[in-house]
Formats: structure tokens, C-alpha cells, sequence
């Protein structure tokens, strides 16, 4: 690895008709340029010994930043529209979300997932769903080659914003289907022109393809290749945790690479300072080393001390909330067994808050005409505050719901 030399990225996509396409692109400042390509047609060898093939050409190196790409059997894409949550939550939902749209799930799945903000309070996300196995034949061509990849991304994961009018025919996916506006449909016209035609603008304004590639290379062909490649050099992947499904073991570290640059300065600084600095510089290390070990100890003991002092500061607080605490609802447990009686079985609770005056309920159904209030009219220790209805998607519905206690004096 050179020290100063600028970052690469490489792509590999698998297509579904088996053929194999790759390139390897070059950053420099904010230039990105294109110095290998290849593609390999489907033949009679295994897709390990292609794939032994694909890494020769893309002349692959550790310091490379790889991303894999193909659509895996049995997988599925659709987008979603959630609330803004945290990365587990947010799986958990798009879990329940795949029930809904999807006709046929496996029966063990995971998810790859990107999002963007859709509103304040809204995430727009592109949900990739497959078998629990279908990465395990990458994963064993991988570790034949003793290869590691940053990352597998579906090609529609990596793809920037389009307008909704965009056409997304990519030639590693089916070709008898198009993208479109949250969508899949039928491939009517065969005329490719009428495809990828603003994620094609946008791909020959930010990439050229250097002389000694350009004449066997094309837009078209590369174009999911291309775009993967974009996506990484952008650091994108990097920023959305919901696209690590690969092995922790099949990643690599980048950081060992940073380890050994770092190496690589010292000596040289070493180097230029002369034989006459070596006592200096040995003197330094280990008054360095022992600043470190003395920082270190005291991190340890600040952190120890700040442990104890939330420890204790969750303690008092906890104090507070149970000395103002009235003697409490000796009826809470039929309550709840009367609300769950009451609720439709259409209804999924997904937040629930309890308190003297009520309680406060966020409910998700796919029933468009489900009556909330007439339900809960059989509860005789609440009656209903306010209900809110949003629709979160085609087939799901958020009510956001407010039980008010009633007040058996009056």
C-alpha cells in the first residue's frame, strides 16, 4: 500500500442471469475515474472459480474498499414510510411492515434497510428483504478466496434520489420488471433508452472512465456498478447501520490499515530526526507512554466516579418519584384485562402509558374501518378523551388514542 496514495473502490454485482460485472474506480479530490472493468458471461464453471476471475481482473488488494452486489433468491424490495426511530426499532417495524406488503415471506428472514427523513417526524425507507441462508454461498466463495467485503448492497439500496417518473431497469436485476415510483412493473417497451435516464445524467456527470478502459466499457452496461461505486466513494453505506448483513469475520478492519500509516509517519520522522535524536526521542516515548498509562488511570477513575454518580443520581430520582407516588390503582390489573377484552384483535398496541388520569395508547391495524370509540364504550372505568387517526401507509393504520379515567363519585 502507498502511503499517499489516493482511496479506491471496487464493485462486483452477480447477476440473475449469472453474468458477472466489476470495476474499480479511483478518488482523487472530489475527481472519480473509472481504471478497471470486466465482465464475465455466464459459462459451465462454478460461480467460485468466476468469481476467482472477477477478483484477477479488478486486480484486488486489501486496502481496495469492496462492495458486493446481487439479488439473492427468494428476496424482496418494497419501500415504507415509519416514524422516526432508532435502528433496532426501526428494523422491528419494517419487520411488521413485510408482513403487510409482502404476499409471500420466508418463514426466516432478514432485512437490509436504508432511510432518509421523509418529514420532522418521518423516515422514508428502502427495505431488502431475503432468506435467512441466501448469503451463505457468498460468504463460503468469500472465505475460499480469503477475501473480505465492506459491504453487500442490494443494487436499489444504493441508488441516489429520482424523480418519480424514473424508469429503474438495471441489467443485473429480472429484466421482465422495472422500478417506478415505490413500484415494480412490467417491462412493456423494450427500448432502453426509456430507462435509467435521470440515474444516467447523474452517473456521467460525477465518473469518467480513464483511456486505456473507456473502449471497452459503457454507461448502460456498468450502470449498477457504477452506481455502487458512487455510493461507497460518497461514504453513504458507511452511514446507514441497517445495511450490515455480512459476518462481522468477512469485514475487514479498516482501522489496522490507519494503525500501520501511523507507523509508517512515525519512523519516518524518526528517520529524518537523525541518530543524534534517538536519545530524545526514546525519552519522549516513555514519558509519553507514562502520561498515557497516568491519563488512562485517571479516565478509569472519572468514569468510575461518573458511573456512580448517574448510579446514584437514578437512585434520588427514583426516591423522588416513589415519595410522590399516591398509594396506587388497586384495580390495575383488571383494568388491563378489561382494556384487552376490549380492544379489536384487529388492533396491535405498539406504545402504552399509564397514569392517575388515564391511559395513552398508540395502536397499528391494517383495517381501514375499524371503530376505535365504539369498542371501548364497553369499558365502564374510562371513556374516551380524543382519537387520532393517520395513515401510515396503503395498508396500515396509526390511531393514537386517550382513555380518560372515570370517576366512580360522580
Amino acid at each position: 500500500m502507498s502511503l499517499f496514495s489516493t482511496t479506491e473502490y471496487a464493485a462486483i454485482t452477480i447477476g440473475s442471469d449469472g453474468t458477472l460485472r466489476g470495476a474499480r474506480l479511483r478518488r482523487s479530490h472530489k475527481r472519480l475515474s473509472v481504471n478497471r472493468v470486466f465482465k464475465l458471461l455466464p459459462d459451465d464453471r462454478e460461480l467460485t472459480e468466476r468469481f476467482g476471475d472477477a477478483i484477477k481482473k479488478l486486480e484486488l488488494k486489501s486496502e481496495h474498499i469492496l462492495i458486493i452486489s446481487s439479488p439473492l433468491a427468494g428476496g424482496f424490495f418494497f419501500t415504507a414510510r415509519t416514524p422516526e426511530l432508532a435502528v433496532r426499532e426501526l428494523a422491528s417495524t419494517l419487520e411488521f411492515d413485510a408482513q403487510q406488503q409482502v404476499l409471500q415471506l420466508p418463514r426466516d428472514f432478514r432485512l437490509q434497510f436504508v432511510s432518509k427523513p421523509a418529514t420532522e417526524a418521518e423516515l422514508e425507507v428502502s427495505v431488502y428483504g431475503f432468506p435467512a441462508g441466501a448469503l451463505q454461498n457468498l460468504c463460503r466463495i468469500l472465505t475460499i478466496w480469503k477475501r473480505r467485503a465492506d459491504a453487500f448492497i442490494y443494487p436499489l439500496l444504493a441508488l441516489p434520489e429520482l424523480p418519480p417518473e424514473e424508469k429503474t431497469l438495471l441489467p443485473e436485476l429480472d429484466p421482465a420488471f422495472y422500478w417506478q415510483d415505490g413500484s415494480w412493473r412490467p417491462t412493456s417497451v423494450p427500448d432502453h433508452t426509456l430507462y435509467n435516464e435521470n440515474l444516467l445524467k447523474l452517473i456521467k456527470e460525477e465518473i469518467i472512465f480513464e483511456p486505456e478502459v473507456k473502449e471497452k466499457s459503457n454507461y448502460e452496461d456498468f450502470i449498477t456498478v457504477l452506481a455502487l461505486l458512487r455510493y461507497g466513494a460518497n461514504n453513504e453505506f458507511r452511514q446507514q447501520p441497517g445495511l450490515a448483513v455480512l459476518p462481522a469475520a468477512l469485514r475487514p478492519q479498516r482501522l489496522r490499515s490507519l494503525i500501520r500509516t501511523a507507523i509508517i509517519l512515525a519512523l519516518i520522522i524518526v528517520g529524518s530526526l537523525g541518530f543524534s535524536g534517538i536519545k530524545y526521542l526514546i525519552k519522549f516515548r516513555n514519558e509519553y507512554q507514562q502520561l498515557q498509562q497516568q491519563t488512562a488511570s485517571q479516565l478509569k477513575r472519572t468514569e468510575t466516579t461518573r458511573r456512580a454518580l448517574r448510579a446514584k443520581e437514578k437512585e434520588h430520582k427514583e426516591m423522588i418519584r416513589i415519595n410522590e407516588l399516591n398509594i396506587g390503582d388497586h384495580e390495575l390489573l383488571f383494568n388491563l384485562a378489561r382494556l384487552s377484552e376490549a380492544l379489536p384483535r384487529q388492533a396491535l398496541v405498539t406504545n402504552m402509558r399509564w397514569n392517575e388520569s388515564g391511559v395513552d395508547l398508540t395502536i397499528q391495524t391494517s383495517q381501514q374501518n375499524l371503530d376505535m370509540a365504539a369498542s371501548l364504550r364497553r369499558l365502564t372505568n374510562f371513556r374516551v378523551g380524543t382519537l387520532q387517526n393517520r395513515q401510515m401507509s396503503e395498508t396500515i393504520m396509526m390511531i393514537s388514542l386517550k382513555l380518560n379515567r372515570v370517576d366512580k363519585g360522580k
